[in-house]
């Protein structure tokens, strides 16, 4: 892939969580009878981060917040209400726990386990499905129980009632909500008891249209290379509380020539009496839209080992990009150090690496797999592509941590899922490529393309209904987190998303709960940053002018107005570079809060001697749009001179659009643009040229 494709690659890539809970949305708006089922409080704030570990199945011990929820909800569990934890004895282990101890709805029931079989049909295409999920009941006097599915085609549907070493008839039928769902009902011959397993069993078929897209990402290809689907719902939900944990085992049937890959932890294949072969995956964390491809497979790397706690790692591509795989692989594996080093260890017991057909938007991240488009596993360090591997590599690994392990509550927390991966990829490239252009693309990608009809707050509950959702939840996203790190620093806010992640994995949380754990790691109250680029639109957009004086001392001070043509007034620390004659050059900042009244505030900076150049926010760390109140003073030093001239020059040729299309640059600057064409040409020089030499007076 060349760079010029980087944004839409990556502009699709989500975290399971995400997709289910866009899934969630789609049936609000259907019917918002079945999904507004209240929310509870959000859970404490979060404590310091657990030592680190090889990988984390669990917490080490209760100490933990996650082990402390543990046991209050197991006392919980003992009086009227249960929110379906399963009872763990003190010798059970916690890592195949998952639960979301702060906001699981009121169960009657909880899933204990589901087993699925899928057969593929490519010429139709379609699939025929096995599913067998056992249930224990959590309430006495139960007449019945449901449970969703996607909308299929029923073969065979059976339920039998184990209570007190005896099995009891059970009748299950099928229906549909909406004409989008389905629910499979389930009426005991008598009424449940506490303790009561109920086993259902049913086969299902379905056709599948693979024209069909979710949120952006197609459903479904089969083709000569691959067969896959990434969005049909495999398994049955809890109809009452949609994040209730469960373990689960996906066998994949295929032709004999053929592997199967898909998340969880690969269990190998087994050959059928008619030739085929029955690949498994275990998952012992709760999953939804898991996801499968069907190919040639070449596989790179090892699978699971018993006693190992090293995670494991492999990549699957068709043979002919396995000789780039060793090295993908590699990035993969520096990726895990990076994040485990920032947010804690690994979550996993291992991951794998998939290679799908190129009508597929970009990236997908279930928990413990990744789905990654085909022709970027062609990528090699030095070549081309190699960046734009790194980047979508690298937002999909951070899934495991952002959207898998801590996970969004609903649509207005999303960002914790897409924004977190996004920012964490862009801090990968930045210190692995030594690059910047990541952040400043998808900085200057929402700066520029999105409308004010368009835009929606970060934490919005309707961000999905924006046509620019890609761009407010990816590139501002970024964009917000990379100025959290500005504001309190990198490592301060890498302390604060490492306790997050502790606090909350296997949980869900909210916008606020991140906002405590990066205050608590800060000691400050980031309240109003957090209602400035969470709950509202837009970005900083200011007009500039500097003017030097010399105080009667003879000491001289650059004094900085800066103009506030925003709606909203905004508070920002404004990062300065200053050049000296003499070869110096200052890193600084200053703050700049919203006045009282009006919208012009002047900030003063002492100095010890006259600059040649002011740059503000050279690296581009605001999300923002600069204006000269002198459009000659490129400088910003109060002065229209010969140094305006070159700056201009030096830069000349820059351009973000061509043809009518937006092309983010990293290296292009609006202060240089003075007839804002987003095109730095003849025109600018020609501008500055005419002004060169004359002393702008600059009154304030």
């Amino acid at each position: 892939m060349s760079a010029r494709i980087r944004l839409p690659a990556r502009r699709f890539a989500r975290s399971a969580d995400e997709a289910a809970i866009l899934g969630l949305f789609a049936l609000v708006v259907v019917g918002a009878g079945l999904a507004g089922r209240g929310a509870a409080a959000s859970p404490p704030p979060p404590a310091p981060p657990a030592p680190p570990a090889a990988r984390v199945l669990g917490p080490a011990s209760e100490d933990t917040p996650f082990g402390q929820r543990m046991r209050m909800h197991r006392a919980e569990a003992e009086g009227r209400h249960h929110h379906g934890l399963p009872d763990l004895g003190a010798a059970t282990a916690f890592s195949a726990t998952a639960a979301n101890f702060g906001a699981l709805f009121e169960q009657e029931f909880r899933v204990e386990h589901q087993v699925v079989t899928v057969e593929v049909a490519p010429q139709t295409p379609g699939l025929a499905v096995d599913v067998t999920a056992t249930l224990t009941v959590l309430e006495s006097g139960l007449a019945s129980l449901s449970l969703r599915s996607e909308k299929v085609v029923i073969q065979s549907l059976v339920a039998e009632v184990q209570s007190g070493g005896a099995i009891l008839p059970a009748k299950a039928t099928y229906g549909e909500q909406f004409g989008q769902i389905g629910v499979v009902q389930i009426k005991p011959a008598a009424p449940l008891q506490v303790g009561d397993v109920v086993v259902v069993r049913a086969r299902w078929t379905a056709t599948l249209d693979c024209n069909k897209q979710t949120t952006l990402l197609r459903t479904c290809t089969f083709d000569n290379e691959f067969w896959q689907v990434l969005f049909f719902r495999l398994f049955f939900d809890h109809a009452t509380a949609l994040h209730a944990p469960h373990t689960s085992t996906l066998h994949i049937v295929t032709p004999a020539d053929r592997v199967a890959a898909a998340p969880g932890t690969p269990l190998g294949s087994v050959p059928l009496a008619d030739g085929r072969l029955r690949w498994g995956f275990e998952q012992t964390e709760r999953t939804e839209h898991g996801g499968f491809s069907i190919a040639k497979y070449a596989i790179t790397g090892t699978g699971p080992k018993l006693g190992s706690s090293v995670p494991w790692l492999r990549l699957l591509t068709l043979g002919t990009y396995q000789g780039a795989a060793k090295g993908l692989l590699s990035s993969v594996d520096s990726m895990l150090g990076f994040y485990g080093q920032r947010f804690g260890a690994f979550p996993w017991s291992g991951l794998s690496i998939i290679q799908v057909a190129n009508n597929f938007g970009g990236g997908y991240a279930p928990l413990s797999g990744i789905f990654m488009l085909r022709n970027i596993f062609g990528a090699q360090a030095g070549a081309g592509g190699w960046t734009s591997w790194n980047e979508l590599a690298a937002h999909e690994v951070a899934h495991q941590w952002w959207g898998n392990y801590a996970r969004p509550m609903a649509t207005a927390d999303v960002c914790l899922s897409e924004s977190l991966a996004e920012y964490s990829s862009c801090l990968y490239t930045e210190h692995t490529l030594k690059s910047r252009a990541q952040l400043v693309e998808d900085n200057l990608s929402y700066v520029y393309t999105v409308s004010p009809a368009n835009d929606r707050p970060l934490a919005s509950a309707t961000v999905y209904q924006s046509p620019a959702y890609v761009q407010i939840v990816y590139h501002k996203g970024a964009a917000v987190f990379e100025m959290l790190r500005h504001e309190v620093g990198e490592a301060v806010l890498a302390k604060g998303l490492a306790a997050f992640a502790v606090s909350f994995g296997r949980d869900y949380a909210r916008v606020s709960d991140l906002r405590a754990a990066v205050e608590k790691a800060s000691g400050r109250d980031l309240g109003w940053f957090f209602k400035q680029w969470f709950q509202q639109t837009g970005s900083i957009e200011v007009e500039l002018a500097a003017r030097m004086v010399t105080e009667s001392d003879g000491s001289l001070t650059l004094r900085l107005r800066v103009a506030q043509l925003s709606k909203v007034p905004m508070r920002f620390r404004l990062p300065l570079r200053l050049t000296f004659a003499d070869g110096e050059v200052q890193e600084t900042s200053v703050e700049v809060e919203p006045p009282l009244d009006g919208f012009v505030t002047v900030v003063t900076l002492p100095l010890s001697k006259r600059p040649l150049i002011v740059r503000p926010d050279v690296n581009r760390t605001l999300l923002r749009q600069f204006v000269i109140i002198d459009g000659a003073d490129v400088t910003l030093d109060g002065l229209v001179d010969g140094v305006d001239l070159m700056e201009c020059a030096f830069r000349r040729g820059r351009r973000v659009v061509w043809k009518g299309n937006f092309f983010p640059s990293a290296s292009w600057d609006e202060l240089f643009d003075a007839d804002g064409s987003y095109v730095i040409d003849d025109a600018d020089m020609s501008r500055i040229f005419e002004m060169a030499g004359e002393e702008v007076a600059v009154v304030f």
